[in-house]
């Protein structure tokens, strides 16, 4: 039976799990299918959210808070879904909890926790459930697991033992329940992007080292499977082949599996040794390419606006410096807390509303930049800017620099479609900041969470409309003599840099008129793989494995050469969308990774700045034996005056970024790079351009540093927010101190252009 064979109208579906993650998505996806939805959760403001969510939607939810870890309960929820319905169609068990580490570090509450939810949970909602189950063809219980089913993974062995034991008490009710009709059906969507391990950071340092290698799906694509697993034949979905690939071969070798998996360092966690003497809620958090050590002394996970205010309030408990992060994306070291406190906020990640007649969005500052884009694009909308980064969260993009090439008459940074900000004060005060308010707003677009910790914000959106793109490769002096014409071509510009070659590949885009005809949806997830993971996987293998330099740089032009030839004769369509090209990149690094820096130049000077760049990067090879090991890339972004540090405020410009998988010889490069880049007017970005010095951002941003400054002290007097990376940028006595009021003016007389 396939999904347009089954009827899931008037269905009626338990979901546990409800009130986020997994089963908040199933819930959701089944109520668009059509069904009645009865959603079961411990948590009831989270539950009255989503009921109220749906039935603004006029979809059908009833929610039923219950601790599935309680018998009495189950008991309990069995009786009121008898008593309100005659029947129920579906069953999908999605609630799960469970703690990992050592056996000897957990209570024995910490040890019955998994045992009891999701194992003896599901057990007992299926026996309760199927006396209610009459049309015995239709009839589905689909049970979320998680790929420790399939091993008997070390210091998780509670954990493990429930999922394992699910996965064996689901094989054996289908093969008992199959003369009934009904059908059970596991799902495992190996990682699914969800809060668990960012709430529970010691937990996700005992997860072994080849999980990071495991696909990272979203929540809203793990309902999508068990979807399938409803209206398929298939009676365990893992989509996952790594998955498959592993778990076959550990059922079928599981000694030599381990051995293997030993030899690589992949079957233990990789900081066995060290984990354990970290004081709780602090520990050694970095950035996501692990390079850049946020010293923080206390970790926390706010869930609402008001924890935020008593966080920043307690200054005994919680010490200074106070940094919001997201993902952790960032390059530099904007994000490090000095000893202080680090402020995780992917715990408030709720879509608030999205008001289609004013077209806007508002989100809370958690949420992550690819599922509110992909949330927008089921309605029909889209944001203006669709960068690259979907790790990015929604508080980061109203407040740090991003870079993508502006489309036609639009802006090329995320923030400058942000039209208000609720943010708390470094007080614990809530300040509320919009349009009324044109110059803190500016001020708010750039401030790195230097004015207060954003937890809402509102973006401008617009309706989903068809992308073309397009490639075509220049020399040098091709693309000089082409520049003045495809300025006038009203399309967005994004380039592919060579400099080893003398060329460069530009990727035309431009949006067309909406039409009956069906969108492309292939073009930019075969672009995402590529530049996600072959591209990246190459250059490191390249540079670790290739000790010659000469072949080194072979193997690498030769695949760019073939990059090339791809992108000219393949990747090209008139009917994409632009929310496709947002990547959701691992949670954790792996050797895929790259990394980046940027900085933008007048675009009226870029011709012979981008000849001194080819230059600069051969002749840096010849010295010290470096060159990047990615694609460098570029973009033409329009002027911008709505951030006050905005990188285009003086003009449009055009950026030269490398690209690297951060091989040996990076840092020293990138010292070398922004001298380069300085000497050339460049301008940089704070959360992007790493290593810069005071001189340097003094010469790009002149004025506008005292300015923010003297913003920034208004907000937060005490510098509660402030850590020395700003300080040493920013602080008076190191930059220009006076402004003048004509200055001010001129600085500020640019928003909302």
């Amino acid at each position: 039976m396939h999904s347009d064979q089954y009827d899931f109208g008037d269905k009626v579906a338990v979901v546990t799990g409800a009130s986020r993650g997994i089963g908040k998505a199933v819930a959701e996806a089944l109520c668009d299918k059509g069904c009645q939805v009865i959603g079961v959760a411990r948590s009831s403001k989270d539950l009255d959210d989503l009921s109220q969510q749906l039935a603004a939607d006029g979809r059908r939810f009833v929610k039923h808070e219950c601790d599935l870890s309680h018998a009495l309960e189950i008991r309990c929820l069995i009786n009121k879904i008898r008593s309100q319905f005659d029947e129920v169609d579906i069953l999908v068990n999605c609630a799960g909890v469970g703690k990992f580490g050592p056996l000897s570090s957990l209570s024995e509450a910490e040890i019955r926790a998994p045992l009891e939810v999701p194992l003896l949970a599901a057990v007992s909602l299926s026996h309760g459930v199927l006396p209610l189950m009459p049309n015995r063809k239709t009839s589905r219980i689909i049970n979320v697991i998680a790929p420790a089913a399939y091993f008997d993974l070390p210091y998780m062995s509670a954990y493990t033992s429930s999922r394992s034991g699910l996965l064996s008490f689901s094989r054996a009710l289908d093969r008992e329940l199959q003369p009934t009709g009904v059908r059970v059906r596991t799902v495992c969507p190996a990682w699914v992007d969800t809060d668990y391990i960012e709430r529970n950071r010691t937990d996700g340092n005992w997860l072994p080292a080849v999980s990071k290698y495991f696909p990272k799906v979203s929540a809203e694509q793990a309902a999508l499977y068990v979807i399938e697993a409803i209206s398929g034949n298939r009676n365990e979905i893992t989509p996952s082949i790594l998955l498959r690939a592993c778990a076959l071969s550990y059922r079928w070798f599981p000694g030599t599996s381990v051995g293997f998996f030993n030899a690589l360092g992949l079957y233990h966690p990789p900081a066995l040794k060290s984990i354990g003497k970290n004081q709780p809620g602090a520990g050694k958090w970095t950035n996501w390419e692990e390079s850049i050590d946020l010293h923080a002394a206390k970790v926390t996970f706010p869930c609402s606006a008001s924890e935020v205010s008593t966080i920043l309030a307690n200054t005994q408990q919680y010490p200074s410096p106070v940094r919001a992060a997201g993902s952790r994306h960032t390059t530099t070291h904007c994000g490090v807390t000095d000893r202080g406190t680090l402020m995780i906020m992917r715990k408030m990640n709720k879509v608030i509303e999205i008001n289609t007649a004013q077209q806007t969005i508002t989100v809370e500052a958690g949420a992550i930049y690819i599922d509110v884009a992909r949330m927008l694009k089921r309605k029909g909308f889209q944001f203006y800017v669709n960068v690259e980064i979907g790790n990015l969260t929604m508080g980061s993009a109203a407040s740090t620099g991003t870079k993508d090439a502006s489309m036609p008459n639009e802006y090329g940074q995320v923030c400058s479609y942000c039209v208000g900000v609720k943010m708390v004060l470094a007080d614990g005060s809530i300040r509320i900041v919009g349009e009324d308010e044109p110059d803190v707003l500016q001020a708010v677009r750039s401030s790195y969470g230097l004015l207060g910790v954003i937890v809402e914000t509102t973006f401008r959106i617009k309706p989903l409309l068809p992308m073309a793109v397009s490639h075509k490769t220049y020399t040098l002096d091709e693309f000089e003599r082409a520049l003045p014409a495809l300025k006038q071509q009203n399309q967005s510009m994004m380039y592919y840099l060579f400099p080893f070659e003398d060329v460069l590949t530009v990727e035309f885009r431009q949006y067309q008129k909406r039409d009956s005809y069906s969108f492309n949806r292939w073009l930019w997830p075969l672009r995402n793989v590529f530049w996600k993971s072959i591209a990246p996987t190459w250059g490191y293998l390249v540079t670790r494995f290739v000790a010659n330099r000469k072949t080194r740089s072979g193997l690498l032009d030769g695949f760019y050469q073939i990059i090339r030839l791809l992108l000219n004769t393949i990747l090209h369509s008139n009917r994409t969308i632009a929310t496709d090209q947002i990547i959701r990149y691992p949670e954790h690094k792996n050797f895929a990774k790259y990394t980046f820096s940027i900085w933008a130049f007048p675009e009226e000077e870029i011709m012979p700045t981008m000849r001194a760049y080819y230059a600069f990067c051969k002749d840096y090879d010849r010295k010290f034996g470096f060159r990047c090991d990615m694609l460098n890339v570029g973009y033409r972004i329009a002027a911008d005056q709505n951030p006050l540090f905005s990188y285009s405020f003086d003009g449009p410009v055009m950026t030269l970024d490398p690209v690297t998988t951060g091989s040996a010889g990076w840092d020293a490069f990138l010292r070398a790079y922004n001298a380069f880049c300085s000497a050339h007017n460049g301008v940089p970005l704070f959360n992007q351009s790493k290593w810069l010095e005071r001189e340097q951002v003094q010469k790009s941003f002149g004025s506008r540093v005292s300015l923010f400054w003297k913003t920034r002290r208004r907000f937060d007097p005490t510098d509660r927010l402030l850590n020395e990376y700003f300080r040493d940028l920013f602080e008076p006595d190191r930059a220009q101190e006076s402004v003048t009021e004509e200055t001010d003016s001129r600085i500020t007389a640019g928003v909302g252009r």
